[in-house]
């Protein structure tokens, strides 16, 4: 089995990542010495490295949160429902007998939290994170309450929030701690942290793994027939033409393409170019824009020859004539579609780690 490197979290990403947990064990010391639920250091010194740790992290937080937005990563973290009860499943049991049950989610540098983490992320994010902070600069600023119209609030009350908070927030590292450590080999996902490189099989891709195929046609009956041809069992699966685990999902109509790409990883698209709410090259150039991870087949009538090539030279992997196609040409054509992008794919990586 052949392995390849992808690139997975950038050096920022992993910078943030590494300093935010090492702020955040910094504040868990501190905090359970000012608590005295541990005795590391007297009073004064645990309070003052305490709001140190907590005004360096909002910084970290706050710069965090805009090259989330100036790179669009805050896509990373939006929840959907797509896929969450396998997810769960996964978790609740299949993750104790990887051979049997194969992880629902393909992590890709697009997508890399499944369901259940973006669920879990949005809550540390949303919730938990800033009551901390508030009830933090609640408790830190407590002098002046009463210059600020806060005097009501109870001190205790404050303090027993952000403690409770601060639990949760250990009880989340430890499990993080935990699943960081459920990969195969047990240090796959820590080494992807640090590096930023991930080990990808390619069997695990093109043979037995999951492999998506997201065909974007108006033409219901074509749809139909492509499913056919490729999740039935024709006599070229037997000579490993197409993925064992291959499922195909068919939508109508590029904005409902933009939907399923944005929620789930595909391996490969079926593009039709003459759509109800998007014609011609513009169509491939919408798709190229936003998804280059994913190879494209793009999909022509019996006179598109000439706009099947332009889309080649634009990036597509290949044009198929509909009129022409029959089960055996699609399956070549996915088959070497899927394997020179993954070649191309893999010699960039190999340039960039070079560079």
């Amino acid at each position: 089995m052949s392995t390849r490197k992808m690139l997975l979290y950038t050096r920022y990403a992993r910078f943030w990542h590494w300093s935010q947990a090492i702020l955040i064990m910094g504040l868990m010391a501190t905090g359970l010495d000012v608590a005295d639920h541990i005795d590391i250091m007297d009073f004064e010194l645990a309070t003052d490295w305490h709001q140190n740790f907590a005004r360096t992290l909002i910084w970290l937080w706050i710069f965090t949160i805009f090259w989330h937005m100036v790179t669009g990563e805050w896509r990373q973290y939006v929840p959907t429902k797509h896929k969450m009860r396998a997810m769960v499943h996964y978790y609740s049991k299949g993750i104790f007998d990887p051979v049997r049950h194969r992880h629902p989610f393909k992590t890709t540098p697009r997508l890399k939290h499944n369901p259940l983490q973006r669920f879990t992320y949005l809550l540390l994010n949303v919730v938990l994170t800033p009551t901390i902070w508030g009830t933090g600069l609640l408790y830190m600023y407590y002098n002046s309450w009463e210059q600020i119209g806060l005097g009501f609030l109870s001190l205790g009350g404050v303090a027993g929030i952000h403690m409770a908070m601060a639990f949760l927030l250990l009880s989340f590292l430890i499990l993080h701690v935990y699943m960081a450590f459920t990969g195969k080999p047990v240090l796959t996902q820590m080494k992807a942290m640090l590096t930023g490189y991930a080990d990808i099989h390619e069997e695990d891709i093109n043979l037995v793994g999951q492999f998506q195929i997201l065909l974007v046609d108006d033409d219901t009956d074509f749809a139909q027939l492509v499913r056919m041809w490729l999740t039935r069992s024709p006599p070229f699966s037997r000579e490993h033409m197409l993925p064992v685990g291959l499922t195909v999902h068919c939508v109508e109509s590029l904005a409902a393409a933009f939907v399923c790409l944005r929620r789930d990883n595909y391996e490969l698209i079926l593009l039709d170019l003459e759509l109800p709410d998007s014609q011609g090259l513009e169509t491939f150039l919408k798709v190229q824009d936003s998804f280059s991870d994913i190879p494209i087949l793009v999909l022509t009538g019996s006179e598109g020859a000439s706009l099947g090539s332009q889309a080649v030279h634009e990036g597509a992997q290949d044009f198929l004539e509909k009129m022409e196609l029959d089960a055996r040409k699609l399956a070549r054509a996915i088959r070497f579609a899927s394997e020179r992008h993954s070649y191309i794919h893999a010699h960039s990586q190999v340039m960039e780690q070079q560079s």
